[in-house]
């Protein structure tokens, strides 16, 4: 089909039909528009915003914070990039496209409001377990964590990535199959209102990992920050249970917003026997954590077999998501040793070199003041050769942004550098109060790319580290150009001859 057969849709209807057998016809029907005459059958099997992830069956509907953020000049591009990978069909806002499609491609005035109609039905029908999870950092690792632990209770569908604004909100929603026993939902916020997002979730179990700096520039004050993600607790259904970090409950704001919510049963996890699940004992050994978790005053010990010790909330999170579930303790701490992160959070890889190894750990698509202090307490940890940081901005973290860069700068002082590389302003003029490392700055990643290479050897612990904005991430796939690249798993760099 070219794009003489596609057409306005001006408005929908919310009154939706839809199953998961879906067709184009299908998909026309739920939305109560009549299909063209000369619409061919064609199934769908899943609603994609991302065009390099779709494959036959797809319909890719475009969003443009996604494609704005993914690096896509233009919706034609986009779509270009969806039909190249395979996508049997698409949607599109534009008037006309300059090229001509095998495949059909439906016009409509606004996509975004199309993938949120399908949502609103989707949910309406899924009969599982939704778990959503906010905060200002660690929703992605908590939501692996959980869907890990998770796996062997039932069918589990995740969000995929980080996809966390409405429209991937509403594409885990649509795709989650009816047969899920459990769906494990994003929501991010950036600005005020967001959270309103959640209720396309309609969650059965609302976790809000922390609440930080990050997006702080977009709220007029740490009280409005609060109030937004507090909010994800208005859209519950079900279960309605809450599941928070204790630190929330430390600042006056945020148990003044938490008596306003209506909840059938709030759990608290943290470090201090004040919360209902907690860790205050364990021991971290470069690759893994072992130590003792207590739920509900019963000590269980844990393996975590993850890079950091900050990771200990994210195992408290799925502890107290199993215990508000009914399930066994055991098995989700049982699951522990096997966790799949998403990627580019705190991804280790080995670069084997003819001479040796260079450990990565790549941590790229994301970074907040906390978030660098994990990475840091991490390094400090760590033996090698030469530890090398390659640390990009982190954004939107308001007016007060040079003083969180400045702190962190500050704290790499103590996590014995050897090799700072700074990459944006912000990094570079911070840069300046680290006296005990060298310092390279580079004003963006494809300075960095194409003149770090050479800074990098045989026996370095190299760390990337940013906002995702900054596209680090192509700094790291330059780094495993280095060598032969493989999953670190259980081998790191202390295990050669220092």
């Amino acid at each position: 089909m070219t794009n003489d057969h596609r057409f306005w849709i001006s408005k929908y209807l919310l009154g939706l039909t839809m199953n998961k057998n879906w067709t184009l016809g299908s998909i026309f029907e739920a939305l109560k528009i009549q299909p063209p005459i000369n619409l061919p059958h064609i199934p769908i099997s899943k609603i994609e915003i991302r065009p390099k992830e779709c494959t036959p069956g797809s319909l890719f509907i475009p969003d443009n914070f996604h494609l704005r953020s993914s690096g896509y000049l233009n919706e034609e591009d986009a779509i270009k990039t969806a039909i190249a990978h395979g996508a049997s069909a698409a949607i599109t806002s534009l008037d006309h496209l300059p090229f001509k499609t095998a495949i059909p491609v439906l016009k409509f005035r606004h996509p975004t409001s199309i993938i949120a109609a399908l949502a609103k039905k989707a949910r309406s029908e899924y009969k599982g377990k939704t778990i959503a999870i906010t905060g200002s950092v660690g929703k992605t690792s908590t939501k692996d964590v959980i869907a890990t632990t998770l796996e062997n209770r039932g069918n589990i569908y995740k969000t995929i990535d980080s996809g966390n604004a409405i429209a991937g909100v509403c594409q885990t929603i649509i795709n989650t199959p009816n047969n899920a026993n459990f769906c494990v939902v994003e929501v991010g916020v950036s600005r005020p209102g967001h959270m309103a997002h959640a209720a396309y979730a309609k969650p059965d179990i609302g976790i809000i990992t922390n609440i930080g700096l990050s997006h702080l520039m977009n709220y007029k004050n740490k009280n409005e920050l609060f109030k937004e993600k507090i909010s994800i607790f208005d859209h519950l259904s079900g279960m309605q249970v809450g599941i928070i970090h204790e630190s929330i409950l430390e600042e006056k704001i945020g148990a003044t917003y938490l008596a306003q919510k209506t909840l059938s049963r709030l759990i608290k996890v943290g470090n201090s026997s004040a919360s209902d699940v907690y860790c205050s004992n364990y021991n971290f050994f470069g690759t893994r954590t072992e130590g003792v978790i207590s739920v509900f005053q019963k000590k269980f010990p844990f393996l975590l077999q993850l890079p950091s010790p900050h990771f200990i909330p994210c195992a408290l999170f799925a502890v107290a998501c199993s215990v508000a579930l009914d399930l066994d303790v055991e098995g989700c701490l049982g699951a522990l040793g096997s966790i799949q992160l998403t990627s580019h959070r705190f991804e280790r890889s080995k670069i084997t070199l003819p001479d040796g190894h260079m450990e990565l750990i790549d941590d790229s698509c994301n970074a907040a003041p906390a978030s660098m202090k994990a990475l840091l307490e991490v390094l400090s940890q760590r033996k090698a050769k030469r530890k090398v940081l390659v640390w990009g901005d982190m954004l939107e973290l308001g007016e007060h942004s040079n003083i969180y860069h400045n702190e962190i700068a500050m704290l790499a002082n103590l996590a014995d550098l050897d090799l700072l590389i700074t990459v944006g302003t912000q990094t570079k003029s911070a840069s300046m109060s680290v006296l005990t490392a060298a310092v390279i700055n580079y004003d963006n990643w494809e300075e960095a790319s194409l003149n770090s290479i050479d800074q990098f050897r045989c026996g370095d612990l190299i760390a990337v580290k940013a906002s995702a904005a900054i596209k680090l991430t192509n700094v790291v796939d330059k780094i495993k150009t280095l060598g032969v690249c493989t999953p670190a798993e259980r081998w790191s760099i202390e295990n050669d001859d220092l």
